[in-house]
């Protein structure tokens, strides 16, 4: 069988779409023969990409590599949908593929061709204000229809099912839900020494003050975390009104660590993206929490991250609205204690028994939370050692395997 894959996101390998595209094919790469039976050596397989794959990651002989782009080369949605829609489609034509696997929901249609098409969430149709020009409501009408006509969807949660069918009246029996995992970098422990250094890279080293403390036992960085976008959706406003409101009510009880947000800013996308600086300073004016309390480090490489989660006193997630949350499968996967939303998907990744939830609409139940978590080092550890047995049940693995299968079923 002639595989196609749409593997275009390997260029960007720190997005979410990213890993999931490179830690399938590394995966794919390893596999002879799978569970199913599906005899990956056995097939031909093209990888259609708009940038060479890293050097690091090594293709066996059956899978065939196919750059292209279109004259126009700027990295924007004018291309996007010049390759989805016109390039991609004649491109696995021509090498007669018999089925199309996109990792990412695109504007991709193919005829006579079964399109098996991966679809992270439902975001532009939930927070529809994000189509907030000309071109990005042109794009997303083409891969609201591409969805529509794909031959089976695959999703990341029950979630993000339950909104494909809903926006898109896809039937249950045309999705299918499959895990993801996070990037393997998570699953490992780094020395202190070598956390140590990534403190000094973002400046995040103690005061004399703060290194004295002792506000609970297992502290190391003695920060609060936050990494990802700065999006409306995020919630990135409430998540600093809640700290400001922990700082109010409990510094004369604790120590209360600094607040680190990781992630590109963009001013010129407010109003789609938090004002933060404003944000900040509102909180700063309301609550008294000194401004320097929180702390804006940009953005982070993917191989220090690890470290960051393990550094941190807790991990915050109070995000509206997520298709999976790799953020928090990351954090599981690194041991850092996790407060996160209830909402969307994110129940799925963790329960209770792994982390504690919060109503992330309501600031002050924030709060509270983040202050149980900081004086109850038991109910960290508990936390914790429940969460890395459930981070244990994702695996690329997993995900390929169940990919493949569904690909192995319409041969």
């Amino acid at each position: 069988m002639k595989i196609g894959i749409n593997a275009s996101f390997a260029r960007k390998p720190d997005s979410g779409t990213g890993q999931v595209t490179l830690n399938f094919l590394r995966k794919l790469s390893e596999f002879r023969v799978q569970s199913s039976g599906f005899k990956v050596e056995k097939h031909k397989y093209f990888l259609y990409l708009e940038e060479d794959l890293p050097a690091n990651l090594k293709m066996p002989e059956n899978f065939q590599k196919r750059i292209f782009l279109p004259l126009y080369k700027r990295d924007d949605l004018i291309r996007k949908i010049w390759w989805e829609k016109c390039l991609l489609p004649k491109k696995v034509k021509k090498d007669r593929c018999e089925v199309l696997l996109s990792l990412y929901q695109s504007a991709t249609i193919t005829k006579n061709i079964r399109h098996i098409m991966f679809v992270h969430d439902a975001v532009w149709k939930i927070f529809p204000r994000y189509l907030n020009n000309i071109r990005k409501r042109i794009y997303y009408k083409f891969v609201d229809k591409a969805i529509k006509k794909a031959g089976l969807i695959v999703t990341n949660s029950l979630n993000s099912k339950r909104d494909i069918m809903r926006f898109f009246r896809v039937p249950d029996k045309n999705i299918e839900t499959v895990y993801l995992d996070c990037d393997p970098v998570f699953k490992k422990k780094y020395p202190q020494e070598e956390i140590e250094k990534i403190f000094k890279k973002y400046n995040l080293q103690k005061s004399p003050n703060e290194a004295n403390s002792t506000h609970h036992a297992l502290s190391t960085g003695n920060y609060i975390f936050y990494v990802g976008g700065f999006d409306i959706r995020k919630n990135i406003r409430n998540l600093i009104e809640a700290y400001a409101l922990l700082w109010k009510k409990y510094h004369n009880e604790i120590s209360i660590p600094n607040l680190v947000l990781a992630g590109q800013f963009l001013p010129h996308l407010i109003p789609l993206v938090t004002d933060i600086p404003r944000a900040i300073k509102h909180v700063s004016e309301k609550y008294g929490c000194p401004e320097k309390k929180i702390k804006l480090i940009g953005f982070v490489d993917q191989v220090d991250l690890p470290m960051l989660y393990q550094g941190a006193d807790f991990f915050c997630y109070p995000s509206l609205y997520e298709g999976f949350g790799l953020p928090v499968l990351e954090a599981l996967n690194s041991g850092c204690p996790v407060i996160a939303s209830n909402a969307s998907s994110i129940p799925e990744i963790v329960n209770k028994r792994e982390a504690l939830l919060v109503d992330s609409r309501q600031p002050e139940d924030i709060a509270i939370t983040m202050h149980t978590i900081l004086t109850d080092d038991a109910l960290r550890l508990k936390k914790v050692d429940n969460a890395r047995k459930k981070a244990n049940k994702f695996s690329w693995e997993k995900f390929t395997n169940s990919i493949m299968e569904l690909i192995s079923k319409n041969q």
